[in-house]
């Protein structure tokens, strides 16, 4: 599981009469010594927190004074990231002799007083934010939220809030909620952050927390809603937008299965970037070289594909932990037995860090049937008792070559045209954990850009029905040619090539073997064969089924429909290729 940070408030939801009853206790130090982060988000001050010395001993991190003050147990320091209310805002406040409690960051008071602040906050003219919280009344510095304040620490721990589960009841821990992955409210919590959580707890305070935390450590996640700025758009379904919810996608792993050249590497590139969209970290492990143009993405690094040298695992790890870096290891250019040796040395030390930090959020495994094969093995095994976490997506043009164990553990699938009767046969005994049986025909009817999606939806409210998703309806951002490395230059099997529609007058004009000579064939190409390559789509089904360049077949596309004289449109489509092999080119 990768949700491994509790933030809780205090108050109303960890309390009940004011006091952490002990068996709360027992189970906060218990999910501690599980693997989970603990932290405290609260509105007190240090000093008024009850039993401060159990959070010093369970936190790694005490977030006060609703958000203005950080304290760090482990290391004994205290950090005020805002800085302080101004002096004379202070001094102000304090002439009132109206009831406030002054803490080292902000002051507090309750209401009715609001009104005398708001009017000494409107006569110094000095910024401030101002907070309620049941009847409290709390002056902060600008900026001060419990969320924002949770957000610098955990920068400062080096950890992600797409790993955090908030834990709230009241006005002041919305912001906390809009920081969190997933926001649980208990019972007693007020309409307005029930309205706001994904989970609302049947049980209040300690007692709907205890329940919860206690399901937490067998792996459960009760039914929630998905958050929209958490939905991942993937395309649509009945011309509708589709989208998937990641929560539920992370918690679990995901099979990418169709025949050669179906799309499925391209729809898996596709789910990478909606995830490196929403701030999400990537490893994506590729052993034929087809992800390159990902790596355009802000904070999304390359590894290897020049030559055999790659980066050592340690160095691969360092980056991931230390940063927010999503990576691509390209090990197109290493045999095959140095493939497997260094997957198993970079996955045996990923799943060690998954289970301190729950990062990197996703694992890609290409061509996944290298790695853990039917008659399994070290790496197989390692792969099948890892898959339990979730987390992982798994691409196979041949599900037969996969342990059966591993595809046991798959529980959502994304499926791309899948002629092989056998292929079929196996699939439908994999996918038995959907909702609903697999439909064959819907399957064997795919066409490019369609896939057949089916997700467990064991903790989602609205379910996501199975059936065919137009996924070619989401642009990709950035490029995808299968085997790039190959297809530029190198030449393609005779089959494959393209072959040129000629007249009697038309000699010496060879099929295309690879972009390049397609590039350079263009510009003295007969006028007449362009224009009926052009109106029988052969170029766009030539890019699409065997080159799977979907963005330049779009582009021819659009070129056909304009109007232009037929030398014109020769130069204009010799250009507009040329122009791809560059940019793909360089991607390299």
């Amino acid at each position: 599981m990768y949700l491994k940070i509790l933030a809780f408030d205090l108050d109303g939801t960890l309390t009940e009469s004011d006091n952490v009853s002990e068996y709360v206790k027992a189970m906060l130090s218990k999910v501690k010594n599980g693997g989970f982060v603990v932290l405290l988000v609260t509105g007190r001050r240090l000093k008024a927190i009850p039993d401060i010395t159990f959070f010093e001993h369970i936190c790694e991190t005490i977030i006060a004074e609703n958000g203005a003050v950080l304290y760090f147990p482990n290391n004994n320091t205290v950090s005020l990231p805002f800085g302080e209310l101004a002096v004379d805002v202070k001094k102000q406040l304090l002439d009132l002799k109206i009831p406030l409690e002054v803490g080292m960051a902000i002051v507090a008071t309750w209401t009715p007083h609001d009104r005398e602040v708001i009017e000494v906050l409107t006569k110094t003219g000095y910024a401030a934010s101002v907070e309620y919280n049941k009847g409290a009344v709390m002056i902060l510095p600008p900026g001060a939220s419990k969320g924002t304040g949770l957000r610098i620490a955990l920068h400062d721990l080096g950890y992600s809030p797409h790993n955090l589960i908030a834990f709230g009841d009241a006005q002041n821990d919305r912001s906390l909620f809009e920081q969190a992955e997933l926001s649980v409210a208990v019972a007693n919590a007020s309409s307005e952050i029930k309205e706001l959580a994904n989970i609302t707890l049947t049980k209040p305070n300690g007692t709907g927390i205890y329940d919860f935390l206690e399901g937490l450590l067998e792996d459960r996640i009760p039914l929630h809603r998905t958050k929209p700025r958490l939905q991942l758009s993937f395309g649509k379904r009945n011309d509708k937008p589709f989208y998937l919810d990641s929560v539920s996608l992370l918690n679990g792993n995901v099979g990418f299965a169709g025949s050669t050249r179906s799309g499925k590497s391209w729809l898996a590139g596709l789910l990478v970037e909606q995830l490196l969209k929403a701030e999400y970290q990537v490893c994506l492990i590729d052993p034929e070289g087809d992800y390159h143009g990902i790596r355009a993405f802000p904070q999304t690094i390359l590894l290897g594909g020049t030559n055999d040298h790659i980066l050592p695992v340690g160095d691969v790890i360092t980056l991931i932990e230390y940063s927010n870096l999503s990576v691509i290891v390209d090990l197109s250019q290493c045999p095959i037995e140095r493939k497997l040796g260094y997957v198993e040395d970079l996955l045996q030390t990923l799943y060690s860090m998954r289970k301190k930090h729950g990062k990197p959020h996703w694992i890609l495994v290409d061509e996944a049937q290298y790695f853990c094969p039917e008659n399994g093995g070290n790496l197989t095994e390692l792969i099948a008792n890892n898959l339990k976490g979730g987390g992982m997506g798994l691409i196979s043009y041949q599900l037969s070559q996969i342990a059966p164990v591993v595809l046991d553990a798959i529980n959502h699938w994304m499926i791309t045209s899948l002629k092989d009767p056998s292929e079929m046969e196996l699939l439908k005994s994999a996918m038995n954990k959907t909702a609903e049986p697999v439909d064959d025909k819907k399957i064997e009817s795919l066409v490019s850009g369609q896939a057949f999606v089916a997700m467990d939806n064991a903790s989602l409210v609205e379910e996501i029905e199975p059936g065919v998703v137009e996924y070619s309806r989401i642009r990709r951002m950035m490029p995808h040619v299968r085997h790039l490395h190959k297809y530029l230059r190198a030449p393609l099997p005779e089959s494959k090539r393209f072959y040129f529609h000629l007249n009697g007058s038309a000699k010496g004009v060879k099929p295309a073997a690879s972009l390049w000579e397609f590039s350079e064939i263009l510009s003295h190409l007969p006028i007449d064969t362009i224009q009926y390559h052009l109106k029988n789509e052969d170029f766009e089904r030539w890019l699409t089924g065997t080159m799977h360049d979907w963005e330049l077949a779009k582009r021819i596309r659009k070129l056909t429909k304009r109007d232009m004289p037929g030398e014109k449109r020769r130069q204009e489509l010799s250009e507009l290729v040329k122009a791809r092999f560059v940019e793909l080119e360089q991607l390299i």
